[in-house]
Order: C-alpha cells, then sequence, then structure tokens
C-alpha cells in the first residue's frame, strides 16, 4: 500500500501546503513513482468532479479518482479492497493470518 500511496497525482499547491511528501532521487530531482507502480494503480485529480470515474472522493477541494477506462488500476482497487476487507473479518488487525499461501 505504501507504493500504491505514490502513484496518487497531487496537485501543486497540496505540496506547498505539506500535504504531500516529495521524494527525490540521488541527483536532487523529483523521483518518479510511476517507474515503481508501473499501470498498477493510477489517481488523477481534478478540481471538478470526474464525469467518466469508477471511484472518486473530494479531498481538500479536488477530485481524487481512478478513471472508468482504466482496467488496471480498478483491479489493483479491487484487490486492495478485498484485502481490507479480510482483515477486517478476521479481526481487524488481530494475531491471525491474513493471507497464506
Amino acid at each position: 500500500m505504501f507504493y500504491l500511496s505514490h502513484a496518487v497525482n497531487a496537485p501543486s499547491e497540496h505540496y506547498r501546503c505539506g500535504y504531500v511528501r516529495s521524494t527525490f532521487d540521488d541527483y536532487g530531482k523529483p523521483f518518479n513513482w510511476n517507474e515503481m507502480t508501473s499501470g498498477l494503480f493510477h489517481v488523477h485529480y481534478s478540481r471538478k468532479r470526474p464525469v467518466d470515474a469508477d471511484v472518486a472522493v473530494k479531498h481538500r477541494g479536488y477530485w481524487f479518482y481512478i478513471s472508468n477506462c482504466d482496467l488496471d488500476s480498478k483491479s489493483t482497487f479491487n484487490l486492495v479492497s478485498e484485502l481490507i476487507n479480510l482483515e477486517i473479518r478476521a479481526g481487524g488487525g488481530a494475531q491471525i493470518p491474513l493471507l497464506t499461501i
């Protein structure tokens, strides 16, 4: 979930206000987290409510959403949702194995 959280695009004012932390590479340039999440998950933002969103939430004056045509992001979102539901059904963080292989 840590890596997926970096696949959320945020407006520049959220960086300036300190709502979002910037990560830099060894050369002092902003790190491109899209290389890490490479198509698995992508969250867009917009001032206006998105028309073609599968999931959308308004936060601090912006709409954050997953596009309805982004099948990979929708699948990843569904997987994470199911894992969270499994944890809740298992006792919400109790010392019970959540997933075994």
